[in-house]
């Protein structure tokens, strides 16, 4: 299927509307969750807490993975991530098994911003680059109202199980379109990336942890 700059920027913008409507999801959720944990409001702050060190622990290795396999994959696995980070949290009995589905969420959330826009940068330059990425992250933000609204009503309706599933299809759905649609740049397949070699990959870790 030939890629278009369209094709690929709805499902790069779709990538990341998914992310922040799972990364918001619990917003909505707290006290479903405290009964269905019996945990207290202190209890709780452990699923937001792990979520965002999480997200804020793999920001530099997301760097140096998307130079070596790219926006795509780099979506792809994000979306899968989260996809079973959500389905933990649906079936989760305890807290323990649901603050580490959001840990898991947390990591697939951290690898979707960044490569989309590496994804906008290559598929537009200058000005309409940034256009778009502005446009693009604010209809990402998005999914902070899919979450306060649809999803919650949602949640009500069906209860937290269901709920959370529905969202983990979302996911999934996101890593359909992104395996049909995604390209890294409008000249270059996947499988042409030149990809850094382990080695690189190791230094430029240590290196950027270390500044």
């Amino acid at each position: 299927m030939k890629r278009t700059a369209t094709l690929v920027s709805i499902a790069a913008v779709l990538s990341y509307f998914v992310a922040v409507s799972e990364r918001s999801s619990l917003g909505v959720a707290a006290l479903q969750a405290a009964e269905r944990f019996d945990a207290t409001a202190a209890q709780l702050s452990a699923l937001t807490v792990m979520q965002l060190v999480v997200y804020a622990a793999m920001q530099v290795p997301v760097g140096v993975l998307l130079d070596r396999y790219g926006s795509k994959r780099l979506i792809v696995a994000g979306g899968i991530l989260m996809a079973l980070g959500q389905l933990l949290v649906a079936g989760a009995e305890v807290l323990p098994q649901a603050v580490l589905g959001r840990a898991i969420l947390g990591m697939g959330d951290a690898f979707t911003f960044i490569s989309m826009i590496r994804i906008i940068n290559h598929w537009y330059t200058g000005a309409a680059a940034t256009r778009r990425t502005q446009l693009y992250a604010n209809f990402g933000q998005l999914g902070q109202v899919f979450s306060a609204l649809p999803f919650a009503y949602f949640l009500h309706q069906v209860g937290w199980s269901s709920a959370y599933l529905a969202l983990a299809a979302l996911a999934f759905l996101s890593v359909f379109v992104g395996v049909l649609l995604l390209q890294d740049s409008p000249s270059t397949e996947l499988k042409d990336v030149a990809r850094t070699p382990w080695s690189v990959v190791g230094r430029q870790l240590v290196e950027n942890i270390k500044n």
